[in-house]
């Protein structure tokens, strides 16, 4: 039953937009007419330049840029970053190892932490892991005396080395035994 209801109700809205649509034309046919095409003219004559015309006097001078202290747009960022510098880097791999002062270790039941001190008075936390001083150091082991750091270096020759640097938490006065 509400098929039915659904059917009548399509047809009679088809009907009705027929219907509209119907009464939109008066049953006349007309014909968009087109303008007629202009007749072929004589070809246009360019129009000849004189001999001489006066040029403006423009300096030649060669142009030279000054950077400013700004950096070359056309130099790779990304080579630019490879440089080893000490903007970027995280205050502990900006100072040196022999620089820093061990102040503390503490062991439990979460692992050894180390507290060192940088020469501008600030204290630092440590742990295995933890990236040290500008030759790409890190925390390699924490006792309960001391703490190594193992960081690459250049030999005399040229080669790339690793060493073990120990903080040590008392360390030996020159001099003293």
């Amino acid at each position: 039953m509400v098929w039915i209801s659904l059917r009548w109700q399509m047809l009679s809205c088809l009907c009705l937009a027929l219907l509209f649509l119907n009464a939109g034309c008066d049953g006349k046919v007309t014909t968009k007419k087109t303008a007629p095409r202009p007749e072929a003219s004589a070809p246009v004559q360019p129009v000849p330049l004189p001999s001489e015309t006066p040029k403006p006097a423009v300096s030649e001078k060669p142009f030279s840029y000054n950077s400013g202290g700004r950096r070359d747009p056309f130099q790779s960022i990304i080579a630019a970053g490879k440089t080893k510098g000490v903007r970027g880097l995280l205050p502990l791999q900006q100072v040196e190892l022999s620089e820093l002062k061990l102040i503390a270790i503490v062991w439990g039941g979460l692992g050894r932490y180390a507290m060192v001190q940088t020469p501008d008075g600030k204290g630092y936390t440590l742990k295995i892991g933890t990236a040290v001083g500008p030759n790409d150091g890190f925390v390699k082991t924490i006792t309960e005396k001391d703490v190594i750091v193992q960081e690459n270096y250049t030999d005399i020759f040229g080669e790339r080395k690793i060493r073990d640097v120990v903080l040590d938490i008392h360390p030996q006065k020159e001099g003293a035994e």
